[in-house]
């Protein structure tokens, strides 16, 4: 199930979920799950649990479809980096993005990705891969991230916690493939925490 490409994104990036795990939301967050007014004088504790799989929604701005193969956005959260996304749309997929629509609005500590055509070593190079992403949540905010050229999963985390109900991811810039315009991505996942209130 789902459970299954966290477990293998955390294999991959002990180091980076171990820098933003447990982190304590600022206050100021929880306006954002404000459920039913309290008194002055009573005070709501919130634990945040994590959340294995937030999303409820995938879309692209285009889907590479010139081979038997499914290349929609779904298959990145299917756990399996040999099955992607691909662009599809002529030349290096500048401005292409996948979307992710949450079932709720979440914390947000971090995402995970895949980037590249994960199969094997030689369609990871013979096919683009993203090297500057821009991510962008509900609110409109904005974060940009760089990429490794690295057939590897790879942690992009957020500078601070963010509350948002989706993330979009857009290919600003690429490595270039030998063979291949299309850029692609195996796999992306999220560290995601809802507030359970006490």
């Amino acid at each position: 199930m789902k459970k299954i490409g966290i477990l293998l994104l955390a294999a991959c990036m002990a180091i980076s979920l171990a820098a933003c795990k447990n982190v304590i939301p600022d206050s100021s967050l929880l306006g954002s799950f404000v459920q039913e007014e309290q008194s002055p004088t009573q005070e709501v504790e919130v634990q945040w649990v994590q959340v294995d799989n937030p999303v409820m929604t995938t879309a692209a701005s285009s889907t590479y479809s010139g081979d038997r193969a499914t290349h929609d956005a779904v298959n990145l959260l299917d756990g399996n980096t040999k099955t992607n996304w691909t662009e599809g749309v002529p030349g290096d997929g500048i401005g292409e993005y996948v979307e992710f629509g949450f079932y709720d609005s979440y914390l947000l500590n971090a995402i995970y990705i895949f980037p590249g055509n994960q199969y094997d070593k030689s369609r990871y190079l013979d096919n683009s891969r993203p090297e500057h992403v821009t991510v962008t949540f509900s609110d409109g905010s904005t974060m940009q991230f760089t990429l490794k050229d690295m057939m590897e999963g790879q942690a992009m985390v957020l500078s601070e916690p963010v509350v948002t109900d989706s993330v979009r991811i857009t290919i600003d810039s690429v490595f270039h493939g030998s063979e291949y315009t299309d850029t692609v991505i195996s796999d992306v996942a999220f560290d995601a925490y809802m507030p359970v209130f006490e």
